[in-house]
């Protein structure tokens, strides 16, 4: 207390709120006078230091607590710190047999399996709602069967979640003899996948609606104070995906919903799926199914993993203690992880929005280990080429390899004299070639050009031809 003598004064000012709204050049000049009084002494950190490593931030905080501390008491962090933690309660809670549960998409791959767990977990009322009619769809007929013999009051109704005036009289047409609704599964979904350029208004339409209008509609519609309101978007919001903008449109609103009945105090989550393994639009679809699985960002979810969300976001108990709460991202593998396995980091996670997953290293991995990034050279090999033909060589097979990589194919059973439409290349796959020639290659080229009947040798030489990296002893042609 000594300083007090001399009139001294405590002030606890709060920087922040200080430069708050103030303009750049007072804001700079604010810092610039805190970094001069520092450099010069006059302003000094708090003294005594006591630090205590993350293992023991329980013996820290109760020294800060019993008021015998003086200066700053500081927490270190390091990756050999073993942390205490206390084991959260197992999920113990159960469907009210006097709720009933609506799954808008409900015949849908995950919406069977969903109805099965739900039926699992206690559900006895559930509210099917399907586009289509199920009399032609064995696998949808045997799940009305199975729930029915279960004795499970089931109801299905076909109708359209766009349609505002088909949700209301198919969930009022079942509350006449079904118990009040609790819980929301939207899970409904259109694929229209066509670039932005040539997409058509009704392929907007039919894929951005149920995702937009579905939504809202049963947002709009359904009682408030549910237990739950999960809405099934997709990482495809978060990445993009070249033919996918009105699949990435709804699900971005899907996002933005779940924020804004969480905001106004209702219950919501928007789960950002990436690759579903087992069950799903995409697990019907092989095809597509392989293709995707040589993402090297995508990291495949399983049911197991998908239903353990489910259970607790459908916990009564779960709280959101901030709208941003209300979107879940999954599904995507860490580039620690991809470099490991010596393969080349997707330039989508180069985006800054990914930069601090670059940070991210699991825990038990080796991070003395040096992790090689395999990042072909394009521009020094293009340059080390004798002629123009030379130089298309190179692109060619650079070129087989990223489609091989693409479309899931073996470098090894194709060839540079090949062409394009064997390798199955289609629109979708011609424009991300596209992009990938101009960062690379630095060479513009139009999607006619690659798509078609031409060789992959002649592709190469005609980005050899209009490559930055082109050499002036190569001659004209």
């Amino acid at each position: 207390m000594f300083p007090f003598i001399k009139n001294t004064m405590f002030a606890g000012v709060d920087l922040a709120a200080m430069i708050d709204g103030t303009s750049t050049g007072k804001r700079n000049g604010i810092l610039q006078k805190i970094f001069d009084m520092m450099g010069s002494g006059i302003l000094r950190p708090s003294h005594p230091v006591q630090t205590f490593s993350i293992a023991q931030a329980d013996e820290g905080f109760r020294l800060l607590l019993s008021g015998k501390s003086t200066g700053k008491i500081v927490l270190t962090v390091s990756k050999e710190d073993i942390v205490p933690f206390r084991q959260g309660d197992d999920s113990d809670y159960r469907f009210s047999k006097d709720a009933t549960y609506v799954i808008a998409g409900g015949l849908g791959g995950i919406g069977r399996q969903l109805a099965r767990w739900m039926v699992r977990r206690g559900a006895v009322n559930i509210i099917l709602l399907t586009r289509s009619h199920p009399d032609k769809h064995p696998e949808k007929l045997r799940i009305l069967s199975e729930l029915e013999t279960q004795g499970i009051n089931l109801c299905y109704r076909v109708c359209d979640i766009a349609d505002f005036q088909s949700v209301r009289e198919a969930l009022e047409g079942a509350a006449q003899t079904m118990p009040p609704i609790k819980g929301c599964f939207q899970s409904a979904m259109v694929i229209q996948d066509r670039t932005f350029g040539a997409m058509t208004c009704q392929e907007w339409r039919q894929s951005v609606q149920p995702k937009v209008q579905g939504s809202w509609n049963l947002h709009a519609i359904l009682p408030a104070g549910l237990d739950y309101f999960v809405m099934l978007s997709s990482t495809v919001c978060i990445f993009g995906n070249a033919g996918q903008g009105n699949y990435a449109a709804g699900n971005t609103f899907q996002d933005a919903l779940a924020r804004y009945r969480v905001a106004r105090g209702e219950k919501a989550v928007a789960i950002d799926l990436g690759m579903i393994l087992d069950e799903g639009w995409l697990a019907e679809r092989q095809d597509i199914h392989h293709r995707v699985m040589q993402f090297d960002h995508v990291l495949p979810l399983s049911q197991r993993e998908l239903f353990a969300l489910f259970d607790y976001y459908c916990n009564p108990k779960t709280t959101f203690a901030s709208p941003t709460a209300g979107q879940v991202i999954t599904g995507i593998q860490l580039p620690v992880m991809i470099a490991r396995a010596g393969r080349e980091i997707p330039e989508v996670l180069h985006r800054p929005l990914f930069r601090a997953m670059h940070q991210i290293v699991p825990k038990g991995s080796d991070t003395t280990a040096t992790i090689t990034n395999k990042v072909h050279n394009f521009a020094g090999l293009i340059k080390e080429a004798v002629s123009l033909e030379a130089a298309g060589e190179v692109v060619a097979e650079a070129l087989k390899a990223k489609l091989c990589k693409i479309l899931g194919l073996e470098v090894q059973e194709r060839t540079i004299n090949e062409k394009m439409d064997s390798f199955g290349v289609d629109s979708l796959i011609a424009l991300e070639v596209r992009n990938w020639l101009a960062k690379e290659m630095r060479a513009e080229m139009a999607v006619y050009e690659i798509l078609g009947d031409v060789k992959l040798i002649d592709t190469g030489l005609a980005v050899a031809k209009k490559s930055e990296f082109r050499q002036a002893h190569w001659g004209h042609v």
